[in-house]
């Protein structure tokens, strides 16, 4: 689920196509649309982001294993088409924000490795893949009362770890 730059909720689901689906408040507290398609082929899981300027952002795991991205052109706008970001073998996904306002992508990947890939800047095109290391089985990022990024996620031994905040 995400929130409109004006409030309004966007809920986001997988159809039995593979294909994504979302459903959005015609108004703040009110109620819903119809569920309408974003596309997509063979997806596996979905997870929303925002950016810095009030856009909602969508990722997904394709089913060939890389990570897809799909986003409003305009805060509460229309959709964009899919774009690939890149990736092999991707078990998971999960994104926020830094306190700089970038949003950042960290998936755990086929060898249990973390990767990482942040925006430029906010609001703008992605930087490279920069592997942060590990042998994860589960990941989280969540933002402190500040707005730094931390990650969380369970290592193949069991023991949960955390990233210092950024």
């Amino acid at each position: 689920m995400g929130q409109n730059a004006d409030g309004r909720l966007e809920l986001f689901a997988l159809g039995g196509d593979g294909a994504a689906y979302h459903c959005w408040q015609t108004v703040p507290n009110a109620d819903w649309s119809p569920w309408a398609s974003l596309g997509g082929q063979g997806l596996q899981e979905l997870v929303p982001g925002q950016d810095a300027d009030g856009r909602l952002e969508l990722f997904a795991l394709g089913g060939d294993g890389a990570a897809y991205d799909v986003w409003q052109v305009a805060p509460n706008g229309t959709w964009s088409g899919w774009a690939s970001l890149g990736g092999q073998g991707l078990r998971q996904l999960a994104v926020g924000r830094t306190a700089g306002g970038a949003l950042a992508l960290e998936v755990v990947g086929g060898n249990g490795s973390v990767y990482e890939k942040q925006q430029v800047v906010p609001n703008s095109t992605w930087g490279a893949w920069a592997d942060l290391g590990g042998s994860m089985l589960q990941l989280s990022l969540g933002a402190g009362g500040d707005g730094t990024l931390q990650a969380f996620a369970v290592g193949s031994d069991g023991t949960l770890y955390t990233t210092a905040p950024a």
